[in-house]
């Protein structure tokens, strides 16, 4: 997967170094347009950086496949790669889907919460948890969208990954894979 986001770069009066600018706006000058690229999730090249630099808003569509699923507690999954040095991943919001294949997840209790934290299971959180007896207990197809956590501590060059705390809700029953649309961006630790 290879994400390409075009920018311009411009300076506003004030300024002593251009920027790179998204969205409307644009100036009527002709500007300089630079490619930002995304391959795997990761930022391998930019035409410039600088300080207080973000990506757009990417959204990543995957699937984290039932045996995966059984395990989550134990091995998180990755769902956003690390995005490099002096970069952290700035998450806004997960849209859950629990595919229901033909039975449920046996062991999924309200403390089985299922949740995208930083670097590792026990890293930070940046969206909001759900409960395991809800999403994980599903008997039917089930969606849930979760937001950014109240508050984030930023994480330079963390991978976000999905887990399960407390325990797995698998014990001897459970064969829904796990749906996920992640909506994220890449920042600078810097400020501009």
């Amino acid at each position: 997967m290879a994400y390409t986001i075009a920018g311009y770069v411009h300076r506003n009066v004030g300024e002593t170094n251009p920027v790179i600018r998204y969205g409307t706006g644009i100036p009527t000058d002709t500007p300089t347009v630079p490619t930002v690229h995304f391959s795997t999730d990761t930022l391998t090249t930019f035409t410039y950086a600088g300080a207080g630099w973000m990506s757009d808003w990417i959204t990543k569509i995957g699937t984290i496949a039932t045996a995966a699923v059984k395990t989550l507690h134990a091995t998180p999954v990755s769902l956003v790669a690390t995005p490099g040095s002096g970069y952290f991943i700035e998450v806004d919001s997960i849209h859950w889907f629990l595919d229901y294949g033909t039975a449920t997840y046996d062991a999924a209790g309200a403390g089985d919460i299922l949740c995208a934290h930083y670097t590792n299971g026990s890293g930070a959180a940046v969206v909001d948890g759900v409960a395991g007896d809800t999403i994980g207990a599903a008997a039917a197809d089930y969606h849930v969208v979760v937001h950014a956590a109240l508050e984030v501590v930023p994480v330079a060059n963390a991978a976000v990954v999905a887990a399960v705390a407390a325990g797995e809700w698998y014990a001897a029953a459970g064969d829904s894979p796990l749906k996920y649309e992640i909506r994220y961006r890449i920042r600078t630790l810097a400020f501009a």
